[in-house]
């Protein structure tokens, strides 16, 4: 039986879904998250319970015309990971911003600290921050040459609506659709050969030094270093028509109104390009290890391509709901719970020796080179390099009653129910706190540090202080942390989650 539903995220926005009653809760979720384009942390039903993905929409009781609540999960990853950064940088109460970790890298906004005012977004590359304000002005700081100093284009940062970063470079949407980029030019920050282009732009995305923009027209304007998708010359005269844009590491993809993808960047030429052009249809999101790619499609399918080392046979990459990735490998997790890995043994693509605890998993964590996997029943279950945070051994029996897992490059740290901390893997990454934490209400991660923001709005760190673990000389009072270490999140009251 046909069933249409409504499901609205809080923020009031929301779309219409057909499904079948006979579909999976996870196949439902896909397909809210493809219309919102929006990833999901679940779906609550109208009685208040949440949305299994194993189970039927039948066998849930959903019924034809229901409408259901989309809780939005915690943004994309940016470009670059959290796993390169060596600053943390968070955004008061009052719109100030709070920073500490390496000077070189935007861990000192003394400099600028008076233009830090009403800010409501942060950005960054892999070694500065810009901030946009409240009044469409924006601010950076850090490495100047990958963007902390915005000075030539200080005059043209008005009216700006969104910032987008690649790893050594910004790019800000203005709200009449131009755009304005700083930094190192092979990285895309110089857009002057294209900048007659870049009007009525509507979204943006990054590869690792590549921007790619949507024009309201449907057209794709490029720019940056060709061989991540900076030149997209050779698919120009199919990047029409577009309505969907993503970027990874490695380069872009573009969904059509048509339904045909487009890739461009580092990926297969010749036969097995067209393949790959092919089945790139309907994709959701991206991801890249430093040699390989993957894009997840909204029917749960999984493409690959790239230096996957130990591959995985195709019938295993179906009914996907979530992948994540360390640096040389690929885990994900199907609708049913269990997990599927591949890539390099030693950075995590093995999973076999902990493959019967991999059960009912609700979310992935990765550092370099292992993965944790979090599961219903709050239990933690970790593999690959010992060094890098495999050998959850030490803590097994502390780790019970989890809610999430955050991971540096070498370490992770689960945060319990209660607000308690459980770390491991390298100590001189964030793996031993210096000491026990209770009330914790949300960790971020650097590349070799966590900060756990208190119910109290303070704020500790540990891990290799120059790099963000000693934040002893701030004063973290009434922090919102929208950003922190290349990623974005938004606060989520435990009573009223928020899109």
């Amino acid at each position: 039986m046909a069933l249409t539903l409504s499901i609205g995220l809080l923020s009031g926005r929301s779309t219409q879904v057909s499904v079948d009653s006979d579909a999976s809760g996870a196949e439902l979720q896909r397909r809210a998250e493809a219309a919102l384009r929006t990833e999901l942390a679940g779906l609550v039903t109208a009685a208040g319970n949440t949305l299994t993905g194993s189970e039927t929409l039948r066998q849930a009781g959903i019924r034809d015309g229901d409408a259901l609540s989309a809780v939005a999960g915690n943004a994309p990853d940016s470009v670059p990971s959290a796993r390169f950064m060596s600053a943390f940088a968070l955004i008061r109460g009052d719109g100030s911003v709070a920073a500490w970790g390496d000077r070189a890298c935007g861990g000192d906004c003394s400099p600028v600290v008076d233009e830090l005012v009403g800010v409501t977004q942060i950005q960054t590359s892999s070694s500065a921050f810009a901030a946009l304000r409240r009044d469409g002005g924006v601010v950076s700081w850090g490495n100047p040459r990958t963007g902390g100093n915005s000075s030539a284009v200080h005059k043209q940062l008005v009216k700006v609506k969104e910032l987008h970063a690649s790893a050594c470079a910004f790019a800000a949407l203005r709200k009449d659709g131009s755009v304005v980029t700083w930094g190192i030019d092979q990285s895309g920050g110089n857009s002057a050969m294209v900048q007659s282009q870049l009007v009525n732009v509507k979204e943006m995305c990054s590869s690792t030094f590549a921007f790619a923009a949507l024009r309201e027209d449907g057209r794709v304007v490029t720019w940056g270093s060709a061989s991540v998708g900076g030149d997209s010359s050779s698919v120009r005269e199919q990047l029409s028509d577009v309505r969907q844009l993503f970027g990874f590491a490695n380069g872009f993809a573009a969904i059509r109104m048509d339904g045909q993808p487009v890739v461009w960047g580092d990926v297969p030429s010749g036969r097995d390009g067209t393949k790959l052009q092919q089945e790139l249809r309907e994709v959701r999101r991206m991801y890249a290890t430093d040699s390989a790619c993957a894009a997840l499609r909204a029917d749960g399918r999984v493409i690959t391509w790239g230096a996957l080392g130990q591959s995985v046979p195709h019938r295993h990459l179906l009914r996907i709901r979530q992948i994540c990735t360390t640096r040389s490998a690929f885990a994900a997790v199907r609708d049913d719970g269990s997990v599927v890995a591949w890539g390099r043994s030693d950075g995590g693509g093995d999973c076999r020796p902990v493959q019967h605890l991999l059960f009912e998993v609700k979310q992935l964590a990765a550092t370099d080179s292992a993965f944790a996997a979090l599961r219903a029943d709050g239990h933690v279950i970790a593999w690959g390099d010992p060094k890098g945070g495999g050998d959850s051994v030490p803590v097994k029996h502390q780790l019970q009653g989890i809610r999430h897992v955050y991971a540096t490059s070498a370490a992770f740290c689960a945060l319990t129910v209660d607000g308690t901390l459980v770390a491991w893997g390298d100590a001189a990454r964030g793996g031993d706190p210096d000491a026990e934490l209770h009330n914790v209400e949300q960790i971020f991660a650097a590349s070799s540090a966590f900060a756990a923001l208190r119910r109290d709005g303070s704020v500790v760190a540990w891990g290799e202080a120059k790099n963000g673990g000693d934040c002893s000389l701030l004063a973290c009072g009434d922090l919102i942390p929208l950003h922190l270490s290349g990623e974005v999140f938004a606060r989520v009251s435990p009573l009223a989650p928020q899109d």
